[in-house]
């Protein structure tokens, strides 16, 4: 169980649901509250995505040249 700390690394990281992992080992949830937790986060996450459809792509390109004029037209960066 998550909530039995001995021997468990001192140190988590995640990226997307792992933030959401990390973040639970760090406040010692059992693990069926982690599980109702992520259970929340993928139905608000597919709330959302109904409510607002969309998509990602990673791309490789010129910041400045090529990828400004997408941005104006209400496309949104994500990361860089």
């Amino acid at each position: 169980a998550w909530s039995d700390r001995e021997g468990l690394p001192e140190v988590v990281l995640g990226h997307s649901l792992g933030e959401l992992t990390a973040a639970l080992f760090a406040l010692g949830a059992t693990d069926e509250e982690a599980i109702a937790i992520a259970r929340a986060r993928g139905v608000a996450m597919a709330e959302a995505a109904a409510a607002s459809p969309g998509g990602m792509l990673a791309v490789r390109t010129s910041r400045d040249e090529e990828l400004a004029p997408l941005l104006a037209s209400g496309l949104a960066l994500a990361a860089d």
